[in-house]
């Protein structure tokens, strides 16, 4: 290899990989302080800790259970929902 292409491969090669944690983090979702500290339970439902938890993963853990029965495989929550709180 030529020092021209090399220098090339390498010039490439450093920008491809420096791009890398901006296509991965483009989709992040913004989390307030109060979510990321456990304070904002709005969007948290259910009663006991085996059903309490956020509501969009109750809506995905419904499907797998559901996905899992068709299959003949019960599943079920043992613990979802840990508290600030003792």
């Amino acid at each position: 290899m030529n020092r021209n292409k090399f220098i090339k491969s390498i010039g490439l090669a450093t920008v491809g990989t420096s791009l890398i944690p901006f296509l991965s983090f483009s989709t992040n979702t913004e989390y307030s302080r109060e979510q990321l500290i456990g304070k904002d339970n709005a969007a948290i439902v259910g009663s006991s800790y085996t059903s309490k938890m956020h509501r969009d993963t109750k809506t995905a853990f419904e499907k797998m259970r559901l996905a899992a029965a068709e299959e003949g495989i019960a599943i079920e929550v043992v613990s979802a929902f840990r508290s600030f709180q003792r």
